[in-house]
């Protein structure tokens, strides 16, 4: 049995999945979840700002912790495709990216540790077979965003289970009713483990989804 943790990561919300592979393929999910940090909370005379480091500290603080319980033997990430434009955001990620990489080397503690990356586009071809961005989808709305990454929620989800990932119940624009919006942070770190398998040509399968993917 291989213990491997994926990791999306983000300033505000790092998606972490902890998955074991058996030596027959099988695919099971021990720990799914997300370390969320915030840039301020409360209003008005009550609000409390917190500066870069603090949120880093959370992130380092709550991985290592994770790292502690479930001791992954594989560590794999999403590469950084946040939009550029984002000067701010851009840097939080890259911040939190490194602190993540420190964490984890820390943690392992023993020869250099190598944590495999794929880039976002990559992610989304391994696991849906297609890269491309749809260009039926325009906007930049909330829900526009979700419907560019729903291809690979819905991949995540068909082999896992809806179970074992956070969701929201909304209802945003040309919604007929409130459905579910998964949390991608979550999936994508399910996902970039799923490109590794892909990339290494290693077999699988879940018991979601009985057919072995190779």
């Amino acid at each position: 049995m291989t213990r491997y943790i994926g990791l999306d990561i983000s300033a505000s919300e790092t998606g972490v999945t902890i998955l074991d592979r058996a030596p027959d393929g099988r695919l099971s999910l021990v720990w799914v979840g997300h370390i969320k940090t915030v840039a301020s909370q409360g209003t008005g005379p009550k609000k409390i700002t917190f500066t870069d480091g603090e949120r880093l500290k959370i992130i380092r603080d709550s991985l290592y912790e994770i790292l502690d319980k479930f001791n992954p033997q594989v560590f794999i990430k999403e590469g950084q495709g946040a939009d550029m434009n984002k000067f701010r955001s851009v840097s939080l990620v890259s911040k939190a990216t490194g602190v993540v990489e420190e964490c984890c080397q820390s943690w392992w503690g023993k020869e250099p540790l190598e944590i495999y990356a794929y880039p976002p586009s990559t992610i989304k071809k391994e696991v849906t077979g297609f890269g491309g961005v749809d260009k039926t989808i325009k906007g930049n709305d909330t829900k526009s965003k979700y419907l560019k990454k729903k291809p690979v929620i819905d991949a995540v989800i068909e082999m896992f289970g809806s179970e074992n990932y956070s969701y929201v119940m909304r209802k945003l624009k040309g919604d007929t009713e409130k459905v579910p919006y998964y949390n991608d942070n979550e999936t994508d770190s399910t996902a970039v483990i799923l490109t590794y398998f892909k990339k290494e040509g290693i077999p699988y399968w879940t018991d979601h989804l009985k057919e072995i993917a190779t």
